[in-house]
Order: structure tokens, then sequence, then C-alpha cells
């Protein structure tokens, strides 16, 4: 297991900004949100200067993009159709092989959604890309079961595991230890167990750390685990603080 940071603890900034400040946190590695109106990156920019874009990324000194975060405007497969092949595209050519996106909202038919991810993960296999939904709340993948669902449903589909959603429903590490098998990315910040706590100071929360990495360790788990923080909406706390110490506990773990 290796450690990552995201860039969404840093868009306020410009992404040269964001891509320094983590470096300077000592991480190698980077996980790069790209999302509609974005500092950083959107797909539209992606689309318009893939050469740019590319030649952007690899610029970067000191950190290496490792993994994509990707929003679109809207769930609608056309406009799927139409960005996400060139963003996987540039992820190929940056040497990534992962990417996380969100499934659609809770109460969304279930076959359409099926058709569509089913549609995504080809487009993404054909680059050597791996697509992966966030066990996110209010999302068809924010249960554990739901998660493995999709997975079933869906061949390829793998499963960005974020135990903070889970925690923040009441949820212990035993109610997702089946969901694990089908995990190939991790995202990490410390939380309470009530909505209003998704995101913490570190050791002001219950995020069991340890005993998670023991878990992923038990399914052989060697992906990354990316320390996601969020500086949107405005967090009480700064986030840089944070985001180191978080680094050197998890190092100490892995």
């Amino acid at each position: 297991m290796e450690l990552a940071c995201s860039t969404l603890a840093f868009t306020g900034h410009s992404l040269h900004e964001a891509l320094r400040r983590i470096a300077d946190l000592g991480f190698t590695q980077a996980e790069l949100a790209i999302q509609p109106h974005s500092r950083h990156l959107t797909a539209e920019q992606v689309c318009q200067d893939l050469t740019g874009t590319l030649e952007q990324l690899r610029g970067a000194s000191g950190i290496s993009i490792a993994a994509f975060l990707v929003e679109l405007a809207d769930y609608d497969l056309e406009l799927w159709r139409w960005q996400f092949p060139e963003i996987c595209r540039l992820a190929n050519l940056l040497g990534i092989v992962t990417i996380t996106i969100s499934a659609a909202p809770r109460g969304t038919d279930w076959s359409r959604e099926v058709q569509r991810l089913r549609q995504i993960v080809t487009w993404a296999f054909s680059y050597g890309v791996v697509v992966c939904v966030e066990t996110r709340t209010g999302t068809l993948a924010e249960s554990p079961e739901s998660a493995v669902e999709l997975c079933r449903c869906v061949p390829g589909l793998r499963v960005t595991f974020d135990p903070s959603y889970f925690l923040c429903q009441g949820l212990t590490e035993k109610s997702w230890e089946s969901m694990l098998a089908h995990v190939h990315h991790v995202h990490l910040r410390d939380s309470g167990t009530s909505p209003d706590k998704l995101q913490v100071r570190v050791g002001q929360g219950q995020m069991p750390f340890g005993r998670i990495i023991q878990q992923l360790r038990r399914h052989d788990y060697r992906g990354l685990l990316t320390l996601e923080m969020f500086d949107h909406p405005r967090p009480p706390f700064p986030l840089e603080p944070e985001l180191r110490t978080l680094r050197l506990l998890l190092a100490g773990m892995i």
C-alpha cells in the first residue's frame, strides 16, 4: 500500500499550486479531481486540448498523478460517451489505471444505471483503465451490499472504498468486510458517526484506521490509500496540518 493525497483539499488554488502544496506535505503521489467548473481541470478542457493537458500534468515537478476522480456535469450517457473516453485516453498516456466515479443518485432506475456503468467500463477497458464506484451516501453505491451488487451486475467494475460514508451511517468494520474483495482504491479521512461529522480533525473522529488497514491486508490489497479531505465547504480548521498528521499516522501503519 502507498499513500496519495487528493487535490480536493486545494480547490481554491491553481492546479500547479495545489500539487506543489501536496508535494510540500511529503506526498509523492496525488489523485487529481476532474470536475465541472474546477480551477484544476475539467472534462471539457481535456477534450479540447488533450496534448496541452498531458504536457501540463507531465510537467508537475515532484509529484506523480496516480489516479483520477471524475465528475461530469450530469449522468447522461451521451455526455459520458463524448467526454469520458478522452479522459481514459489521458489516463493511459499518463500511466494511470484507476478512475473513480460516482454511481447515479439514489432512486435512479437500477437497470438503467447498470447499462450506463457497463458502457463506461467498456470504454475504460480499451485504454487499460479500471473504473471504480465510490461508496458515497446518496448514490446507488451507498451501502456495502449495493456496491457489491453493482460489481456483480457490471463485470470489470470495482469499488473505491470510502469508510467515512459508512461510519456516518453508523456502520462498523464487520458490515463492510464482505465488500473488500471488490476494492481497487481507498479514500481516507477521520470522521465521526453522524452525517455532520464526515470530516473532522485527526484524532477527534472514530475512524478505525489500523483495523481498516488490517482488513485490507487480509484481502491482499496493494493499491493506494488516498487522503481525501475537502476545502469546500470551508472547514473550521486548516487542512494542511491535518493532512501531514494523517500521512505520518498512516505511514506508520503500512
